[in-house]
């Protein structure tokens, strides 16, 4: 924890993201795949990754990358446990919120079969959603 709060104190002041529906599918996507499952980790039960997902609902540019948090259902205590990123090397989830190269985001949350919850956060330099395939998705759900 105390490492976490030296980070913060002198992390720079970054720009707003900018939501993105595609984003946000491909999020929802891992976590109605996963969480009725109880699975972990960022490969869906199909062997999908968090781009391949992305790539589904539009095109990410420059850069790409998701976080997933398990246990814990309220939007403060998930950023916590994300920027604390107890027990993950290289502290990943929390360069992932602090990346400056990310501009756009799409969160889902749900439930977790083992977990009890779980939030899936997919990040990109920039998304360009794809409406058709958007519609598509939605038409099917």
């Amino acid at each position: 924890m105390d490492e976490a709060i030296d980070f913060l104190k002198q992390v720079k002041r970054m720009s707003a993201l900018k939501a993105s529906e595609g984003l946000f599918l491909a999020a929802k996507d891992h976590v109605e795949d996963t969480g009725k499952k109880g699975l972990v980790g960022h490969d869906g039960s199909d062997g999908s990754t968090a781009v391949q997902r992305m790539e589904r609902y539009g095109k990410w540019e420059k850069t790409a990358g998701e976080n997933v948090a398990y246990g814990v259902d309220k939007a403060r205590d998930i950023v916590i446990q994300l920027i604390v990123d107890d027990g993950v090397p290289g502290r990943g989830h929390r360069a992932n919120i602090f990346n400056a190269d990310y501009r756009a985001v799409g969160v889902a949350m749900g439930s977790h079969r083992t977990y009890r919850s779980m939030c899936v956060i997919d990040f990109a330099g920039g998304f360009r959603d794809d409406a058709q395939r958007i519609a598509g998705r939605q038409k099917k759900k």
